[in-house]
């Protein structure tokens, strides 16, 4: 539970065995620790790598980095060509029963580099933005024959399921169906593209769960957004398409929205009684086209508001049981793009969110979850838990423009005094680490904390 000096609004949300409050922070914020309130999602994927070809023609090799950071999984998306549909299934109209209608060779090396790197591959079948100039670029978006590209679906799956055996456990279906560079026909034809290629997947992989289909951030921000949303979940169930999750993306600066997205969805899941399908959502970060006053786009896409706003957004989507997140993305593609999406620049430099994903690896690997909240009236994000050597980690983000104090009360635990502090904030390049005897800790503006009390 959390206490605060002057409280001035208070919503109390039940979820399961969680309860999450939201305290406004007109004064210094009290963490009250107390016993175990549920689990900790991992929640530590990226969109692709380990390996990436970058716009110079080099492949760059990042898998020590991702696993120095906490990288479990990777998405199978935005190579340019790598492991693209267009790419392992070039001819829609060759056979797609025979061996020669595939060309798996070079998207092999990339996906191979994914599983003896230690990740988790979550395979998405479809295209990429763009292709490299040496992958064909699709004729059009939308697939020129349904039947031979759904049949290729379930071998280009069975392929891979090869390769991996169960540690391929997401298949996602499509991404963006609801922009234009992604898909170029009717929604209806979408619909049954989806349902056909669904219901193939799980009739050959049983095992595997299969979802979809990675909406745009304009599903939930835009009211016909949600229309297209809702279109399609009232055609899967019409049709009773298997549906173990649906995917999503969001580009945001608010971590308010993270929260309101995730409910959006799951509440659209419940309504129509999909209390199983799971929610996940496979593209998010900050968005540098509607900045925060007084920040630049480098700020928020490499520096610490980015990994503030980031942070937030984690916490936030720990709080709304989503099951699967993945940063988009892990490598930039150039080093003359210093404010693109990648936690890392191509030469495995990290980003100050790439500091923050490994304080969130951290706290993932904590046994028990003792505190969870949300957004504190637009001030500090909180989530606690206890790792299997005692100690009690508290993470903390601040994406506001000013600076907070808080403090940890601890109920039925021993006190600790011994705090040792990691944090990520705008005058360092790295985090700062310093052992403190303090009864409060300052957390200044646009900073993320990691504390763990001995």
């Amino acid at each position: 539970m959390f206490r605060h000096q002057t409280l001035r609004r208070k919503e109390l949300f039940a979820c399961g065995q969680l309860l999450f409050f939201s305290l406004s922070l007109s004064a210094e914020v009290e963490i009250a620790i107390g016993e175990k309130t549920g689990f900790i999602q991992p929640l530590l994927g990226v969109n692709a790598g380990p390996i990436m070809v970058n716009r110079e023609g080099k492949a760059v090799n990042l898998t020590l980095p991702y696993k120095k950071i906490g990288v479990q999984q990777v998405r199978t998306h935005d190579y340019y060509g790598y492991l693209d549909m267009a790419t392992l299934y070039p001819d829609q109209k060759s056979d797609p029963v025979s061996p020669a209608s595939y060309n798996f060779e070079d998207s092999d090396q990339i996906f191979k580099a994914i599983t003896s790197g230690g990740f988790e591959p979550y395979f998405r079948l479809g295209d990429s933005w763009n292709s490299g100039p040496n992958f064909p670029a699709p004729e059009r978006r939308a697939p020129i024959n349904r039947h031979n590209w759904v049949r290729a679906a379930v071998e280009v799956v069975r392929h891979y399921r090869s390769l991996t055996g169960a540690k391929l456990r997401y298949v996602e279906i499509w991404n963006e169906p609801d922009h234009k560079q992604f898909w170029d026909d009717s929604p209806y034809e979408f619909h049954l593209l989806f349902h056909e290629t669904a219901c193939a997947l799980k009739k050959n992989f049983p095992e595997i769960k299969v979802g979809g289909p990675g909406f745009t951030a304009a599903a939930v921000v835009l009211p016909r957004g949600n229309l297209t949303v809702t279109a399609f979940l009232d055609f899967i169930q019409r049709q009773r398409t298997p549906l173990d999750f649906i995917s999503w993306h969001l580009y945001a600066n608010d971590p308010v929205t993270f929260r309101q997205a995730a409910r959006f969805y799951r509440q659209e899941l419940d309504k129509r009684g999909l209390f199983k399908t799971e929610s996940h959502v496979t593209e998010y970060h900050t968005d540098d086209r509607r900045l925060p006053a007084g920040l630049s786009p480098i700020e928020v896409r490499a520096g610490s508001a980015g990994a503030a706003i980031l942070t937030a957004a984690w916490i936030a989507l720990q709080a709304e049981n989503v099951s699967q997140a993945f940063v988009y993305r892990g490598i930039d593609m150039s080093m003359h793009q210093p404010n693109f999406y990648g936690l890392f620049q191509p030469d495995g430099t990290p980003k100050k969110p790439a500091l923050a994903f490994s304080l969130w690896s951290r706290l993932a690997g904590c046994e028990k979850l003792l505190v969870k909240t949300g957004e504190q009236s637009g001030g500090l994000w909180f989530l606690a838990g206890r790792n299997s050597a005692g100690q009690i980690l508290v993470l903390v983000a601040n994406p506001t423009q000013e600076g907070h104090w808080w403090r940890v009360s601890f109920q039925n635990h021993p006190e600790k005094k011994r705090v040792t502090i990691e944090e990520i904030n705008q005058s360092a390049r790295e985090v700062i680490k310093r052992e403190i005897n303090l009864d409060r800790i300052f957390l200044p503006a646009y900073s993320t904390m990691l504390a763990t009390f001995n």
